[in-house]
């Protein structure tokens, strides 16, 4: 019976949530604040070990419209996964769980996919910490051209899933990688997505605000993991530019490059990293031929050591960096 309201079509808004009960209430409020009413409001809660589902448990007893799911701690892409198969709206808007957005960004969404006929509605963020709006919104570019949009997809311009509102139709058929838990499993879903659009629409105004002060944040620490998924992400991404996109190969191997040398120097100095991913990563530096690349000098010398086993050059890069990371607090121990 939600289905469809005067001609309004449902709208999925489907939070994932994992750890954040500082943060969920203002998320869940500036989304039950909507001015357009047609909602299902999906929270799946990934295993939370604090107050998170309590909070939200509390929150959809006076609203119909959420329906709150949990699961063990599988990661960020299950929790996204079992949001589709639980969606019925026509329109996917994904919104995480200690960010917020504007008040009119799903009447704006609909409004945009009626009157163009888009598959694919993009729109603008920000950035914040606490109560301080970080840097200026970024605005995406009015280009309507699909092509255009599927090359920004693969070279990683836009990939996150809160700059964009798709179909359900399109989304049908797209899942999340399970191997990519650490980083890039948005991305990935984010090629095949506009991989698939006819049509898409912008809305150059910023409705979404990305919280940047969350230390629990997926992404805000890295670890080796991190950089060996985004080496196996730029790979695929460079396939996909050696059939479309040639003119862009340098950039993608310059980043599998980057990725690849990172990877195998931290696993010289005793992070964690499976032996099957380390034996790839040698792989990838051995076999992969990177004269594309222009620069990166200091990349090109660390594969050269790997490569002819000069490990004492890569252990002190992969240490020096390491504390220099570990100062600022971006990996972890």
């Amino acid at each position: 019976s939600l289905k469809m309201i005067n001609d309004n079509p449902l709208v999925s808004v489907i939070v994932p949530a994992y750890n954040v009960a500082p943060y969920i209430k203002k998320c869940l409020t500036s989304i039950q604040a909507q001015t357009y009413k047609n909602l299902e409001i999906i929270v799946i809660n990934d295993g939370s070990t604090d107050e998170t589902g309590e909070i939200v448990k509390q929150i959809a007893d006076k609203d119909i419209r959420i329906l709150y799911k949990e699961q063990e701690n599988h990661g960020v892409s299950y929790a996204r996964n079992l949001g589709l198969e639980e969606s019925h709206g026509k329109y996917i808007v994904w919104v995480d769980s200690d960010d917020y957005i504007k008040d009119n960004l799903v009447e704006c969404l609909v409004r945009k996919f009626k009157d163009t006929g888009a598959d694919i509605v993009v729109f603008g963020h920000q950035d914040f910490k606490g109560n301080m709006v970080l840097n200026n919104a970024v605005i995406p570019p009015t280009i309507t051209d699909p092509t255009e949009w599927f090359k920004r997809a693969v070279l990683d311009y836009i990939s996150m899933l809160h700059t964009y509102s798709a179909k359900a139709t399109i989304w049908k058929g797209i899942s999340f990688l399970s191997d990519r838990t650490h980083m890039g499993e948005d991305g990935a879903a984010t090629i095949e997505v506009f991989k698939k659009a006819k049509k898409i629409g912008v809305i150059p105004r910023c409705f979404y605000y990305y919280n940047k002060g969350n230390n629990n944040a997926l992404t805000r620490q890295v670890s080796i993991d991190v950089f060996y998924e985004l080496m196996e992400s730029w790979t695929d991404r460079e396939k996909i530019c050696e059939d479309q996109f040639p003119e862009s190969c340098g950039f993608c191997m310059q980043r599998i490059l980057t990725y690849a040398v990172k990877s195998y120097c931290f696993s010289l100095i005793g992070l964690k990293i499976s032996a099957q991913r380390k034996k790839r990563t040698e792989q990838v530096l051995k076999e992969t031929d990177f004269s594309i690349v222009h620069g990166r000098f200091r990349d090109k010398l660390l594969r050269w050591a790997a490569v002819h086993k000069m490990d004492w050059i890569c252990r002190y890069y992969g240490l020096k960096k390491y504390r220099k990371m570990l100062a600022k607090n971006m990996i972890k121990k």
